[in-house]
């Protein structure tokens, strides 16, 4: 009897050791997996963070002096942005990626003279955006962003800001944050602004680009056109040469006040241009690389 109780004893402590066991086997698989989830949720909580952070959207020197007093909207006939009185004797036309560094050097060379032209009546001025040209990420983005700034007014501000930005912060120009922080330091409504971004608006109006490259057989960007004619230079005095010759002896639109801005439904030295692939959703950079 001593003997098969002393087995009795052995054989219950043996089993308490090995329960023992199996409980801090447990405690700190528990302690692991509680370990795991708080480094998890800090990593999204850091990540949260840097998502959300505003980002530097400065505004470029004269921007806003630059287009006070002009109207702006989407021109009726295309639904592309449109500066100036759309009854202006020349129309010119551009074609053109946030994205792509030949339409920045074109921007930056032409925009005063353009705009200058606008303010005199001679010209209206549309841009017909490009998502997939270029080497700079997100350029579709981009195109969102200016057209959605379009939707309260300030395309066009919101244009030089992008191609300030492209020299600016290269690949991290067209991020949503830069692009939300812009909209605020325009002063727009950025509820408003965020929600345009995937809107059927935007979607039809990128849409209709396409459309207009192939049926225009746009090989590059920038390209622009002069009441239809396409300026097969983009040189300064080439492009100023073509919208004089159109012009010929049109008197210039009578200045119009600026209105406010409507949403309207989407209807159907030289730089070098930048050459345009096949338009699918799966082209994004620049032909030949």
């Amino acid at each position: 009897m001593a003997k098969r109780a002393e087995k009795q004893t052995k054989g219950t402590s043996v089993r308490q050791r090995r329960e023992e066991k199996r409980r801090e086997q447990m405690r700190r698989r528990n302690l692991q997996i509680v370990i795991g989830i708080v480094v998890i949720l800090a990593i999204g909580a850091i990540i949260f963070f840097l998502v959300n952070q505003p980002q530097d959207a400065p505004i470029p020197e004269g921007t806003l002096e630059r287009y006070a007093g002009l109207p702006q909207g989407f021109d009726e006939e295309t639904g592309f942005p449109i500066l100036g009185n759309p009854a202006a004797p020349v129309r010119v036309v551009e074609a053109s990626s946030f994205s792509c560094s030949a339409c920045e050097v074109f921007h930056d060379t032409m925009i005063d003279d353009l705009v200058q032209l606008v303010r005199e009546g001679r010209i209206s001025y549309i841009f017909v955006p490009n998502q997939f040209t270029g080497n700079i990420q997100n350029a579709a983005g981009a195109a969102r962003g200016a057209i959605c700034a379009g939707r309260q007014g300030k395309f066009w501000e919101f244009h030089d800001m992008l191609f300030d930005w492209q020299t600016r912060f290269g690949n991290a120009a067209f991020s949503q944050n830069r692009m939300v922080s812009g909209a605020d330091a325009l002063g727009l409504d950025v509820g408003a602004f965020r929600s345009c971004l995937g809107s059927g608006f935007v979607d039809d109006l990128l849409d209709a680009s396409v459309d207009w490259h192939r049926e225009n057989n746009i090989q590059g960007t920038p390209t622009t056109f002069v009441n239809g004619v396409l300026v097969s230079s983009q040189d300064r005095q080439a492009l100023l040469q073509q919208i004089d010759i159109a012009q010929g002896n049109q008197p210039p639109a009578p200045p119009v006040a600026e209105t406010e801005t409507t949403e309207t439904d989407v209807p159907e030295d030289a730089p070098q241009t930048e050459a345009t692939p096949e338009i699918t959703p799966e082209a994004t950079t620049e032909a030949g690389e």
